[in-house]
């Protein structure tokens, strides 16, 4: 079995790099990053922008990173260890149950899409923040075409008739939201990023064991019917394949700063 944590640790480039620019946008949104001494990370993975969050936020006192992953956190708690990080295993869905604690900042990068009831997320974030306290979301708008693609094929491969688990909003969604819950955009960026990934078996393996339908929507590789995975490289090739024997395509990317206001 693919080891989640550790391939997720190699892979994820691309959410680094929307997380240095989603830092960026908060920094020219005027909320004073001083004023941050406690934060949570919803979704944090491998534990390596949990970490980063100790040397962009300066007062910091203490860094809860929460995933529902084991693996994920196995490598957090080996990689991006540090005295003021805490590191639980604890699915976003039940983020209400760190409760009576507060927090000076939410982060959510690149986790929130798997959370279906984007408005009970809200509510129980409320019960964990206060009158002034900044959310950091970096998200797309929608599953990149790509990882659609590959998607759409396993679907018809593996028989599943339950939707995909990504569940994705608009800006205009996002703002409706954080409105209704008494959070005030104070920043926001949409972008649409040209993304090259590594072309062949290896991306496919990845994608399988880290996102796809959280690990191949619960099934193993051996469930694939023998030459799928040559015809879905032919297909990706058709479609993505550019010059330099890379697939190439392009992903929405959103990022929002609010602050609580209500």
């Amino acid at each position: 079995m693919t080891d989640i944590g550790k391939t997720y640790s190699q892979t994820n480039d691309w959410q680094g790099e929307r997380w240095h620019e989603l830092l960026e946008l908060y920094f020219r949104s005027g909320l004073d990053r001083n004023k941050i001494k406690s934060l949570i990370d919803l979704g944090c993975g491998t534990g390596e922008r949990t970490k980063e969050c100790l040397k962009y936020f300066p007062a910091l006192e203490k860094v809860i990173g929460i995933d529902a992953e084991e693996s994920m956190l196995e490598v957090a708690k080996k990689k991006n260890c540090d005295p003021q990080i805490e590191y639980k295993n604890l699915p976003i869905e039940q983020v209400e149950t760190l409760s009576p604690r507060i927090f000076d900042a939410i982060l959510g990068n690149y986790s929130l899409h798997w959370v279906k009831d984007k408005e009970k997320m809200v509510e129980k974030i409320n019960s964990l923040s206060h009158i002034g306290s900044a959310m950091l979301v970096g998200t797309c708008t929608k599953l990149p075409i790509l990882l659609q693609a590959i998607d759409d094929e396993l679907h018809s491969q593996l028989k599943i008739k339950e939707p995909s688990p990504f569940f994705y909003l608009n800006l205009s969604g996002w703002t409706k939201l954080f409105t209704k819950y008494g959070w005030h955009l104070t920043a926001s960026h949409i972008s649409k990023d040209q993304h090259t990934v590594a072309r062949g078996e290896q991306f496919l393996s990845q994608w399988f064991a880290s996102s796809s339908g959280k690990a191949l929507y619960g099934k193993s590789p051996e469930n694939l019917e023998k030459g799928f995975v040559e015809k879905l490289l032919k297909k990706l090739d058709k479609a993505f394949l550019n010059s330099q024997g890379e697939w190439q395509f392009i992903e929405e990317t959103l990022l929002i700063v609010a602050e609580r206001v209500k």
